[in-house]
């Protein structure tokens, strides 16, 4: 049985990410403590905001145990925008701040180079996702057209340290940056499906149903 649990950790756009996921399930609430973690079967990290807001809030609120637990458990585990990148070893964002370490890597700006002339920091707006081919993020995709484009708005990228944890790209200054990233049963998406229209919704519904 799918239930899926959206993680209050004080920084998240709660409601668009549980509206998203309700479109389709049944069983999506917010859950904030130890006990409504581990009952579910899916768990949602979102984000907004700042990578040390995030993880600091996680700490102060006593979640980062209950939230390694779930992982080391094998459930799937889904970390959108600022959520996915506390799943880092660590982000230089307002100072260097150690992550979940659930993804091995580095959350660090998004510099750009000046090869194109459109890009901007922050990366905000509609923009296309590849799968890399031959991995996982290919069966992801598998039911979407590569005309669809989804909803970005960072300043800060994550950086695995192992190429194989990423699963899908964006194009940014003529250079490719992780869109999607994974590890085992731990999943992280730069983009913001809730906020992607049709698109991220069935894209949510595939991540969900992958597992």
């Amino acid at each position: 049985m799918t239930r899926i649990r959206i993680v209050d950790y004080g920084v998240g756009n709660l409601h668009s990410v549980r509206r998203a996921f309700s479109s389709w399930c049944d069983d999506v609430e917010l859950v904030d403590d130890p006990v409504g973690i581990s009952a579910a079967s899916h768990l949602v990290l979102p984000g907004v905001g700042a990578f040390g807001t995030a993880i600091n809030e996680i700490r102060d609120r006593g979640m980062e145990k209950p939230l390694l637990k779930f992982a080391a458990s094998g459930k799937p585990m889904i970390g959108l925008c600022v959520g996915m990148q506390v799943l880092a070893t660590g982000g230089l964002e307002d100072g260097h701040h150690d992550g979940l370490g659930l993804i091995p890597g580095s959350v660090v700006h998004l510099d750009r180079d000046g090869s194109s002339a459109d890009a901007r920091t922050p990366n905000i707006g509609w923009r296309e996702v590849r799968p890399v081919p031959g991995k996982v993020g290919g069966r992801l995709f598998e039911n979407h057209s590569q005309d669809d484009v989804y909803y970005f708005a960072h300043s800060y990228e994550f950086v695995p340290e192992l190429e194989i944890d990423v699963v899908a790209t964006t194009d940014f200054d003529g250079r490719k940056v992780a869109a999607v990233v994974n590890r085992e049963n731990v999943w992280g998406l730069q983009f913001h499906p809730e906020k992607s229209a049709e698109t991220g919704l069935r894209l949510l519904k595939s991540l969900v149903k992958l597992e």
